[in-house]
């Protein structure tokens, strides 16, 4: 998590770092679930790790030296903030 997901994920991205934004919408405000009247504020764990949380790369092919660039990408953007 980090309140500066938008920077780093953008960052990485331009490195050609894939990352994934799970469930950038909390499910109890997706349109799919409307009708259970989820309204903004009943969840706000939720709502805030929404805002924040960013999946990095991590798979059992991942190239050994894939990690330390991840971080270094990430060190140089959140100096950068």
């Amino acid at each position: 998590q980090t309140p500066h997901r938008s920077a780093i994920h953008a960052a990485l991205r331009e490195a050609g770092i894939h990352t994934g934004l799970h469930y950038p919408v909390p499910i109890h405000l997706q349109p799919c679930y409307a009708d259970l009247g989820g309204q903004p504020g009943d969840f706000p764990h939720a709502e805030a790790a929404a805002k924040t949380c960013i999946s990095l790369p991590i798979y059992p092919e991942l190239p050994e030296e894939a990690p330390a660039k991840v971080a270094e990408v990430i060190r140089h953007t959140l100096r950068m903030s």
